[in-house]
């Protein structure tokens, strides 16, 4: 079929054409299967074939061209040329350059066992591609196929879709594999026109300051790595049981404010991280903890939605403050806080403000943010993806959901999906001499195993 053929200008967001999303989500889903390597790459093929007659522009690339109406390059889907793509399953023989999966589960799937050069073919950040020089596909699963089972790496153009967007994706895929059918409500929802998902700010409204997204991210090569530590569900209930205690800010006779389970593992996170990092870096009046959060609620738009909608969420904290350090309960408490009190103004002003400039690269989400020198720290969770619950027909349940190893990024932590049993895996990048801090810190590591 001709690019002419197909119309996808409707998948063209304001939110997603932020130039730092010039890379992608990745994720990795291993599966035990003794199925052999021919049938298992006809099922894979078929369930994405459904997925494609559904939504035609996963099986597109993204390419950067000026709109007819304006010379501002938009990061567009484009059809790929007739039989230049024959699917979105990308088959690859891993037997000779991976461990056995049953090696890597009784390992319990450390880093050093998900090389992100073997089992992905594309890269996140801090890494951008370069579309003249390879096209860039909107959605592609390499599936790599090991002793013992098979690992699924799906692969989704940040530009087109963040971490909750691609694994509403994958649950499709999944039931794709179990032989059901997509709803029609889901079949409309995933085609809607993004171009007004968010309702830009007209001349006379009032527009929040998003000056302070204006500095570009800069990355710097230090002795660093990623690092995975697990977090058992009776860890998890633990610290969530602490958050029902009064502390000196709330009245006895007042019931504590609501937290999550993931507020006070991330709050736990912050604080441990910071007092490790105290030991090698020089104090600075404040520290900065962000969340990259799911921006579908606070714009009412449904948790379904595929494209790309993370906003980031400041908490500033004095670093001589016991919530930097100590005080993890009351930082989840804030952190909290701070999450109730996003509004849908300070995203329509920064989508706003990107779609006016020409030039896209002027304006990230965390561009205000210094985890390289200083002591800011950035958290995203997958944990509430549900991808570990899904059954993805004769491939079963996945036997683990994990970031793959990738270059590094200091001071960005990931938590995976929460496994069926109910616990969390954290993925960080820390300095090295920083996560050796982390491996003997007594409060970190009562709540917390390292795996590697």
């Amino acid at each position: 079929m001709a690019d002419s053929d197909i119309k996808l200008d409707h998948i063209q967001d304001v939110f997603g054409q932020m130039t730092s999303l010039k890379t992608y989500a990745i994720i990795s889903l291993g599966f035990e299967t003794e199925m052999g390597s021919d049938i298992l790459v006809q099922k894979l093929c078929s369930a994405s074939d459904q997925l494609v007659r559904h939504f035609a522009y996963l099986c597109g690339h993204v390419a950067h061209r000026a709109s007819s109406t304006s010379k501002i390059s938009l990061a567009t889907v484009v059809p790929y040329g007739p039989g230049q793509r024959a699917s979105l399953v990308v088959p690859k023989d891993c037997k000779t350059l991976s461990a056995p999966l049953k090696t890597m589960l009784q390992q319990r799937v450390p880093m050093t066992a998900l090389d992100g050069h073997v089992f992905a073919s594309h890269r996140p950040m801090p890494d951008s591609y370069n579309e003249k020089e390879c096209l860039a596909p909107v959605f592609e699963i390499q599936a790599n196929i090991v002793d013992g089972g098979v690992i699924l790496t799906f692969q989704g153009n940040h530009h087109i879709m963040d971490m909750n967007g691609m694994s509403s994706i994958i649950l499709l895929y999944a039931q794709a594999l179990r032989g059901e059918s997509f709803s029609a409500s889901v079949v409309e929802y995933g085609n809607r026109d993004r171009r007004n998902i968010i309702q830009l700010l007209g001349p006379e409204d009032e527009k929040l300051d998003s000056s302070k997204l204006m500095k570009p991210r800069i990355y710097r090569d230090q002795p660093q790595g990623w690092i995975y530590f697990h977090v058992s569900n009776q860890s998890l209930s633990q610290l969530k049981s602490l958050t029902s205690t009064p502390d000196e800010d709330i009245l006895r006779d007042q019931r504590p404010p609501w937290v999550s389970t993931d507020d006070v593992l991330t709050a736990l996170i912050y604080t441990r991280v910071t007092a490790a990092r105290l030991k090698r870096v020089k104090p600075t009046p404040k520290v900065t903890f962000c969340r990259a959060i799911n921006a579908r609620r606070v714009m009412g738009i449904n948790q379904e939605y595929f494209g790309h909608l993370v906003w980031c969420v400041n908490t500033e904290v004095a670093l001589d403050s016991p919530l930097a350090t100590t005080d993890f309960i009351g930082l989840a408490r804030r952190l909290r806080f701070d999450l109730n009190s996003v509004r849908p103004a300070e995203i329509q002003s920064f989508a706003t403000a990107l779609d006016a400039l020409e030039d896209k690269g002027e304006m990230s989400c965390g561009a205000s943010l210094n985890t390289n020198e200083g002591f800011d720290l950035v958290v995203s969770s997958w944990a509430g993806t549900r991808l570990s619950e899904a059954l993805f027909g004769g491939f079963g349940k996945p036997v683990f959901c994990k970031r793959p190893n990738f270059g590094p990024v200091e001071g960005l932590v990931y938590i995976q999906p929460k496994t069926l049993e109910g616990h969390l895996e954290v993925a960080l990048c820390l300095n090295t001499e920083d996560i050796q801090a982390l491996q003997v810190d007594e409060t970190f590591m009562h709540y917390a195993e390292y795996i590697g």
